[in-house]
């Protein structure tokens, strides 16, 4: 192939000109003469780029270059790699070439890690190609050498780990879906066991090396991995609740995973640092470790002495039996002793088990042959609070940490629920429901959703509960003939699967919610505002705790800036729900009335201007009293507490600046109590009247009336939160005309329609009951029908039964392609490589559409077992969200999850399950499948677990030597470390320079950091002060970097 000439003439350097001619023999004799990894100041080619389109030998070069050391890694300015500029180009037979040489005495694992990480996914689909592996080990792979750059902190291009998590899908729903074998009791306490283990000893370290220090901000990759790993071992062991009941393990995962998002998901969880520090969660923690291993050796002391639960149990109900008098002193002195049961204690019990009537069909660590009763028994004795009371073994200190770290838990779960129905509020604002109709209705299902499950599932204070419970029923309107719950709930009931063939109609609820959905807004705005204050005060309390300077400068390190401009730029629009835009709008309508001469209008305009404008003045610039306004004396507050760091004053005078503070009180604006604009209902009513009568008599202008409009729904209080505790309840309607229709057809189709009125009540409220909540599972279906039947003495032909079920899984399975399809509506994506930039430019309420549908799609898919628990995936180095997982994971909540996989996005997560809905077809009413998962995976849980977690501290201890490395500007030590163990592509996290925050910095910014003048003159071309051994390593290590945040400043400069 013959290229241009003036590629020959473009590149001035004489090697590099030799390397565009392909004169191999001059390449070969003169490559010692020139650095090989020289890249052109026009357009940053290295040789190698540019023996791509060498005139001849192109070949021969390649595989000379690549052999004599040439960094295959190197960039150019199109941020192109080599090869990625060969595929690029489209000269696949160069590209196949090129990683032939480049992988020839490569190992599988190396030629994928260094393919990630250069993040081009064609480059990687190029090379499965061209190697054919088996699915499991290329699955393998992939998880593994993703593992390790997660680990070493190496940054992927987010097209690399969308692929590498659709592959980790697309595996999981081929060979997930069979459920795992269960462990045997031995393995699943080894597990248990072991992980504990993990918990202990990481809790320990970080106890030990960072629990000590006055310094509250030396977060580092090994801190973070710590917590990582204790957090992922916490989160299984939590399966085992009968043990940890005691111990908060729900609440300790959900605080490590909001504290793990502070460092991986910012900044959305920038305002969570005000409430969790590394202080307080390494107190929550080892009061967790020191409850779970004495939980650990109960159960190894346990199974040494051959003593079940269920026996010792039995054993107190027989002291309590034998001796009521004296019982609870000998039940407590053998549960405080925790001694090794003798044979006479056994025998004993064994012997009143005989002798009591009614403990006789109990048997030694079987519960099996208990009736009812005798069970009921049992469950009776251990409500008892006698035995609860002997049950607490937790000390008197753990248990008062417990207290805290529940309360903490409520705090931040409180703030966390409440940010996230704003955002999913926020996201369907701006829905223009004509244009985005289907979209538009399924995100607003979705998020009335949201803060339905967030209303069930939050522990709020009563009042609170009581709002959003309110707020949760004044969203749904009044003039339907069905709960509307139905409209948005993930189980297909009969009026939803009705409801759905029917398009007319279906708008104009849904425009009611949204149009009401705006108010609810501000009222969660409020609730918002309410808890950042709580959060303010939670903050100023860990300052009043700090022992020294030290730590009060670490700290407010910590807490960063983000928060400071939290507070200085927070507007009151949602704080006191739009009174100003109000004001403007009565002004308006003031002007215009005023021109037309209506006296009468004019002057009760004038009567709602004025308490408005003593309102909102009161608010923004002080009451009364003369005191500050409550957001502007949080912000100078909080700027005075942020700038004590950089004094020197004594820490008695800084509690006594913090606890005043402390005692200032705030007002919680409540519009409902605002007693001036409640005065304002009947002139609104008045107002209301007259401006009717002026639509039918003038011509209005269209800005006049929604002005107007806009008026009256900011002052209709009873629209924001107020709380009405006489709304009746909303029950579902089973007698509605289109459920007895239904009733009625099934009934056709048995050629039963001669029942009699209270028969076919009684079928019908059965059917209410069990079947029409949820229409897909027919085996309920058909059970209550096959029972009525029976119960009515009637006989039915099984033809016509086999005939009716048939149909019915048909028309069912149509009914869920036709959802698969509907998926395309909105997820207008065919493969892989259009996704990921759909992904990007997706609004938020497609996202949340998307989610609706594929919750909807899970639910009836693992409520017909088509979706079986795969809770097991979690624990592999392959750990995605599919399958039974997803759904949980839509229907709960998704940071845990996300916390536990490698890709921390929801949105990536639900977009890539839904292309892989869209493209697979699912079976219902298939006989369940022999199928297992794979049995390797599950034993390397066990087996590994240990040395899985050691292996990622090794690879965090590499990096950290790499780092220390670069101190002594040492270009042949740096290079040593490299080529297989530490990757100097990887960031750190880290404080970069005293008095700054953590954060994570490149390689280079390590280098810099004291090097910092020579820098400055190496990137100033002033090269005559710096020897030339550093201005190899310089650049060496620059041309490496990508995200340095001083070359990125300084040219910015």
């Amino acid at each position: 192939m013959t290229q241009p000439s003036y590629y020959v003439s473009k590149y001035a350097g004489e090697f590099c000109k030799l390397v565009v001619e392909g004169d191999f023999s001059k390449v070969k004799s003169k490559f010692k003469e020139f650095v090989l990894d020289y890249q052109t100041p026009e357009d940053l080619n290295t040789p190698l780029h540019l023996s791509i389109i060498a005139q001849q030998n192109r070949n021969e070069i390649i595989q000379f270059l690549v052999e004599s050391g040439a960094d295959c890694d190197l960039r150019n300015s199109m941020n192109l790699t080599a090869s990625e500029l060969a595929i690029n180009l489209n000269f696949i037979d160069v590209t196949k070439f090129m990683l032939a040489v480049e992988f020839r005495n490569l190992t599988d694992y190396r030629c994928f890690y260094r393919l990630i990480r250069r993040g081009s996914v064609p480059l990687l689909q190029l090379f499965l190609e061209l190697k054919s592996f088996d699915i499991h080990q290329q699955i393998g792979y992939v998880s593994s050498v993703w593992h390790e750059l997660y680990v070493k902190n190496v940054p992927l291009t987010k097209s690399m780990e969308n692929f590498l998590e659709y592959q980790l899908l697309n595996y999981s729903y081929a060979y997930h879906h069979p459920p795992a074998h269960r462990p045997d009791r031995p393995k699943f306490d080894k597990e248990l066991e072991q992980r504990i283990e993990l918990i202990v000893e990481y809790t320990r370290y970080l106890t030990k090396h960072y629990g000590a220090t006055d310094n509250l901000n030396d977060y580092d990759d090994k801190f973070l991995l710590a917590i990582k790993i204790v957090y992922d071992n916490l989160f299984f062991v939590r399966e085992k609740r009968e043990l940890v009941a005691s111990v908060p393990v729900d609440e300790i995962c959900r605080l490590l995973a909001v504290f793990l998002a502070i460092f991986k998901k910012a900044p959305h969880y920038e305002v969570y640092k005000l409430i969790l520090n590394k202080r307080t969660v390494l107190q929550f923690l080892s009061a967790v470790s020191d409850e779970l291993e004495r939980i650990k050796c109960d159960m190894v002391e346990n199974r040494q002495s051959r003593w079940s639960n269920e026996l010792l149990l039995y054993l107190i109900c027989c002291i309590r039996d034998a001796a009521p008098a004296k019982s609870t002193k000998a039940i407590n002195a053998l549960w405080r002793k925790k001694c090794v049961l003798k044979k006479k204690l056994i025998y004993y019990v064994k012997a009143r088990l005989k002798a009591n009537p009614e403990l006789n069909a109990i048997q030694a660590r079987y519960v099996n042959n208990l009736s009812k009763s005798e069970l009921e028994v049992l469950r009776h004795e251990l409500r008892a609070k006698e035995f609860v009371e002997l049950t607490r073994t937790t000390g008197r200190r753990n248990r008062v940490t417990f207290c805290r770290l529940r309360k903490t838990y409520d705090h931040v779960m409180q703030l966390y629920s409440i940010k996230k129905i704003l955002r999913y509020l926020d996201g369907i604002a701006r829905i223009q429901l004509p244009q985005y109709q289907v979209s538009g209705v399924l995100a607003i299902k979705r998020t009335l959703q949201v803060i339905a499950e967030t209303v069930a599932n939050t522990r709020y204070s009563p009042a609170i509960s009581r709002k959003l419970d309110s707020v949760v029923h004044k969203i749904l309107p009044l003039n339907l003939d069905v709960d509307v719950r139905d409209f948005y709930q993930p189980n297909v009931s009969l009026y939803k699967m009705c409801s759905d063939k029917l398009e007319n109609g279906r708008l104009l609820p849904f425009a009611e919610v949204q149009c009401s959905l705006k108010s609810v807004r501000r009222y969660f705005a409020y609730v918002h505002d309410l808890k950042m204050l709580e959060a303010y005060k939670c903050y100023l309390g860990n300052v009043h705790q700090l022992k020294n300077h030290r730590q009060v400068a670490s700290y407010n390190q910590y807490v960063g800036d983000a928060n400071r401009m939290y507070f200085e730029n927070h507007t009151l629009d949602d704080v006191y729900f739009e009174l100003e835009d109000c004001i403007r709008v009565v002004e308006e309508l003031q002007e215009t009335f005023s021109q037309q001469q209506d006296e009468k209008l004019c002057d009760l305009l004038r009567c709602v201007y004025g308490p408005l404008a003593q309102r909102f003045e009161s608010l923004t610039k002080g009451d009364e009293g003369g005191e500050r306004a409550a957001l502007a004396s949080i912000s100078a507050n909080f700027n005075t507490v942020m700038q004590l760091c950089g004094t020197e004053i004594e820490m008695p005078k800084v509690r006594r600046i913090v606890g005043s503070f402390l005692a200032e009180s705030y007002p919680k604006y409540d519009i409902c109590n605002d007693e001036q604009l409640l005065l304002l209902n009947p002139l609104l009513q008045e107002l209301l009247h007259l401006f009717t009568n002026y639509l039918y008599q003038y011509q209005m202008d269209e800005r006049v009336t929604k002005n107007f409009v806009t008026m009256v729904e900011v002052l209709h209080v009873g629209r924001y939160m107020a709380v009405d505790h006489f709304m009746p309840e909303r029950t579902k309607p089973f007698d509605s005309l289109l459920h007895q229709n239904y009733t009625n057809d099934i009934l056709k189709k048995f050629n039963l329609q001669n029942l009699s009125s209270i028969e076919f009540a009684v079928l019908h409220e059965q059917l209410s009951q069990s079947y029409y909540d949820n229409c897909y599972n027919l085996d309920k279906k058909y059970a209550v029908l096959t029972m009525f039947f029976k119960s009515t003495n009637r006989q039915v032909n099984d033809a016509i039964l086999k005939r009716n079920k048939r149909m019915d899984r048909e028309e069912f399975q149509s009914f869920l392609d036709a959802k698969l399809k509907f998926i395309g509506q909105f997820l207008p994506c065919s493969d892989f490589n259009e996704v990921t930039q759909f992904i990007n430019e997706a609004a938020p309420h497609v996202e949340y559409a998307l989610e609706h549908c594929l919750l909807e799609l899970c639910e009836i898919l693992t409520d017909l077992g088509v979706f079986q628990d795969n809770q097991y995936v979690l624990k592999l180095q392959s750990a995605n969200v599919s399958g039974k997982n997803l759904h949980d994971y839509l229907r709960q909540d998704a940071l845990e999850c996300d916390m536990l996989t490698l890709t921390h996005s929801t949105k990536v997560k639900v977009f890539l399950n839904g292309l892989i809905f869209k493209s697979n077809e699912f079976k219902l009413y298939q006989p369940p499948s022999s199928q297992k998962a794979n049995p390797d995976e599950l034993l390397s849980i066990n087996e590994n677990l240990i040395n899985n977690y050691k292996m990622r501290w090794s690879w965090v201890e590499q990096q950290e030597r790499l780092f220390k490395s670069v101190e002594t500007i040492d270009l042949k030590l740096l290079q040593a470390l490299t080529p297989d163990y530490a990757d100097i592509r990887g960031m750190r996290l880290g404080v970069l320079y005293d008095g700054t925050p953590s954060t994570e910095y490149e390689i280079i910014d390590h280098t810099i950091r004291n090097n910092l003048k020579q820098m400055v003159d190496y990137l100033s071309e002033e090269l005559q002060a710096i020897s030339f051994e550093k201005k190899q390593f310089f650049q060496y290590v620059l041309v490496r970097s990508s995200n340095s945040l001083f070359i990125d400043a300084h040219f910015s400069l």
